[in-house]
């Protein structure tokens, strides 16, 4: 999960959304849904604006389903 971590600020920005994708994924089968949310939070800091609202909406979606 640490190469997840840092591949998500190593790669360039066009990719980041995708990276942080594939990173909340694996986190989600290995670890559940609740381990995702630093994830998406991190993800929210990071994004630029067009990514970032689509990011806060999966994470309001994951937010519901957790109840």
């Amino acid at each position: 999960m640490s190469v997840y971590d840092r591949a998500t600020s190593a790669v360039k920005e066009e990719e980041m959304f995708d990276m942080y994708n594939i990173f909340v994924k694996k986190a989600a089968e290995i670890y559940g849904l609740p381990r995702t949310r630093e994830i998406y939070e991190k993800a929210i800091e990071a994004l630029h604006e067009q990514h970032m609202r689509h990011m806060c909406v999966k994470f309001a979606e994951l937010e519901t389903k957790l109840g």
